[in-house]
């Protein structure tokens, strides 16, 4: 389905018809919420995985995936699309050198051996750990090194009147985005839209005859 049908589905579904009820920015962030963040975290989603890189810096202790994951050319930004980190961790030394890098997510565990002082020794790293979309290598870098790894990757979002989805998730997202409007609103229907998500994503299909009026006849 393509996104300009999908923008009409939720549209006519919240009722709101006008773009001064309903701005076409908002419209879109909800969809693109329900696409790229809701769906693939809910289901668990491994359908894009490719390469990312961390270049690491010589006294530089955390490395935040939205400013410092790059793609496989290494020169652009793409933390907003990685949802998660796979091992093994490969760290490049130089040309030369590289070796795998252990992983944890033991956070009290590594600060307990990692202590977070600002006098840490420097060194080349042997471990990382991954917390809240952060990574922090110990010892901290003494000089410049590369970080690879591969990533589970949230899709582009929808921006053309063309684009479609990378999966057949289309009446998912109609219900998410539409749950998610109304909830922003306090409106209750968003109860319903949540249900019917929740069968949709199962692959159960729902009778849509208890289907909520509310603002649906008031097209203004």
């Amino acid at each position: 389905m393509q996104y300009s049908r999908i923008q009409t589905r939720v549209r006519d579904n919240t009722g709101w018809s006008s773009t001064s009820d309903l701005s076409a920015t908002r419209l879109g962030e909800a969809i693109n919420w329900a696409y790229t963040r809701k769906i693939p975290h809910d289901l668990s989603w491994q359908g894009l995985q490719d390469w990312i890189y961390f270049d690491l810096v010589d006294g530089t202790d955390a490395y935040a995936f939205d400013t410092y994951a790059l793609d496989a050319s290494g020169g652009t930004v793409v933390g907003t699309r990685i949802r998660s980190i796979i091992t093994p961790m490969i760290l490049i030394v130089d040309a030369d050198n590289a070796a795998k890098i252990d992983l944890t997510h033991d956070k009290d565990g590594f600060w307990e051996e990692y202590p977070p002082y600002t006098n840490e020794s420097e060194g080349q790293p042997i471990i990382l750990l991954e917390n809240a979309r952060v990574i922090y290598p110990r010892p901290i870098p003494d000089a410049s090194y590369t970080l690879r790894c591969m990533a589970n990757w949230r899709p582009a979002e929808l921006s053309g009147d063309s684009d479609t989805p990378v999966e057949d998730w289309a009446e998912m997202i109609i219900a998410a985005a539409t749950a998610h409007i109304l909830e922003d609103d306090e409106d209750q229907d968003a109860g319903y839209w949540w249900t019917l998500y929740e069968d949709r994503k199962r692959g159960e299909v729902s009778n849509d005859q208890s289907r909520p009026q509310g603002r649906v006849k008031q097209n203004w």
